[in-house]
């Protein structure tokens, strides 16, 4: 029989409101732990433009993965938003859990551009220029595809929350 699902993960390109969602799905279905990947990794190398500049997007990515692979080692039941590249690296290690669903998160380009734009410090990609990202956006379609669920991020966050709970079965 298989284990029921009770890890959540958030994935969508940058600026499709995982941040948002996840702190309303923990306020209106509160599990044991809550994460958004990119403030953890934030927490142990403070500024993730700086690492990425010293190291390249290939160690990031790394080190995104195995904080994930941590994080998703215990028994907790949680909610982790991931980075946008996250599924890049990251769909091996969460086939690897059989308690784990992935929700797709589905917003347009032009919305996440308008959200992310003006925030390169954060958002290293984002000095790729629009083009760029529209690209990197289309080429990761497919791995957001492959999740358990898929919403779009239509509506205002606490709205698409109760969505996805009714979705995932959780309300």
């Amino acid at each position: 029989m298989l284990t029921p699902p009770k890890k959540y993960l958030l994935a969508g390109f940058a600026g499709c409101g995982k941040s948002s969602l996840l702190k309303e799905l923990q306020a209106l279905h509160p599990l044991e732990q809550s994460f958004d990947l990119d403030s953890v990794i934030r927490a142990e190398f403070e500024n993730i433009e700086a690492m990425v500049e010293k190291l390249g997007w290939d160690v990031f990515r790394q080190k995104e993965v195995q904080k994930l692979a941590e994080l998703l080692q215990g028994d907790a039941s949680m909610w982790v938003a991931l980075g946008g590249g996250t599924l890049e690296r990251g769909w091996s290690v969460i086939e690897t859990f059989q308690d784990v669903r992935v929700i797709y998160i589905d917003c347009q380009f032009d919305t996440c551009w308008e959200r992310i734009k003006n925030d390169p410090q954060a958002r290293p990609l984002v000095r790729l220029g629009e083009e760029e990202m529209r690209r990197i956006y289309q080429s990761r379609i497919p791995l957001y595809e492959r999740a358990h669920f898929k919403i779009k991020a239509d509506g205002p966050a606490d709205k698409l929350a109760l969505a996805l709970l009714h979705l995932v079965g959780l309300a």
